[in-house]
C-alpha cells in the first residue's frame, strides 16, 4: 500500500525543484521547504500562467 505522506513529500520536492529552476528560492521571508504544498502550487501557477 502506498504511503500518502511519502507521495506528498515527493510532490512537494518536485514543486520546489520546478520553482528553483524558475529562479525562486524564497517566498517573502520563508524558504521553499517551509511552505505548504498549496503555497508552492500557488507560487508555481503565478509564475507559469502569463
Amino acid at each position: 500500500m502506498s504511503d500518502p505522506y511519502c507521495s506528498n513529500e515527493t510532490e512537494k520536492e518536485q514543486l520546489i525543484q520546478q520553482l528553483l529552476l524558475l529562479g525562486v528560492f524564497k517566498k517573502g521571508e520563508s524558504h521553499l521547504f517551509e511552505l505548504t504544498i498549496r503555497e508552492l502550487e500557488e507560487e508555481y501557477e503565478k509564475l507559469t500562467n502569463f
